[in-house]
This record gives C-alpha cells, structure tokens and sequence, in this order.
C-alpha cells in the first residue's frame, strides 16, 4: 500500500479510537460539579492571561522554556487523577524536552 494512501486513511479508520469520548453518552453536572467545571474555565482563563502577559514583558525563548512545565504538571496531576505512572521511555521523553528547552534558553555564550 502506497504511504500516500496510508497517511490519508488513517485519520478516517483511527477516528473511533481517538475520539470515543465523544460518542459517550453526555451527562449534565449536577450540584457542585458546576463549581468544578467553572472552576477549571476560571483558571484556564486567567492561565491563558497570564502566558500572554508574559510573552509580552520577556523574551518568547525564555517564557517557552518555562511552559514546558506544563508537562510535568500534567503528569503530576494525571497521576494524582488515576492515571498509571508512566513507564521509563515516557519519563525520558519528557526530560529531553525539557532539557531541549533549557539548552534553547541558554544564553549564547554558555552553549
């Protein structure tokens, strides 16, 4: 099978997987549910806020580097929702983005 073929196609026959949460059936947030779900909208906003804010007052390289504390937190929360610790190729990934990030922050004359 051409790659051509392969690359379209998977989208389409993938789609199933990828997106069964969306065919669950949806339950409406009852009581203090509503404070979570607006919880997480209040701060994703000031979150996003706050990233703009800093794009704005420093350097884009350097405030990049930072996000990508993002992945840690988000296996940090993950873990602390149910989510399985992740294996030792995951853990590595995660450190040589980090440190990909670092090295791009590093100023010139310390690479």
């Amino acid at each position: 099978v051409a790659p051509l073929i392969l690359m379209l196609m998977t989208p389409y026959v993938t789609v199933s997987e990828d997106f069964d949460w969306m065919f669950a059936e949806f339950i409406m947030p009852q009581g203090v549910q509503w404070g979570y779900v607006t919880a997480v909208g209040i701060f994703a906003t000031i979150s996003q806020l706050l990233m703009t804010k800093a794009y704005e007052l420093t350097k884009a390289g350097i405030v990049g580097t930072i996000s990508y504390s993002n992945i840690v937190f988000a296996v940090v929360i993950g873990i602390m929702l149910g989510d399985p610790i992740p294996d030792i190729w995951t853990v590595l990934g995660i450190i040589l983005v980090i440190l990909s990030g670092l090295l791009v922050a590093l100023p010139k004359g310390l690479k």
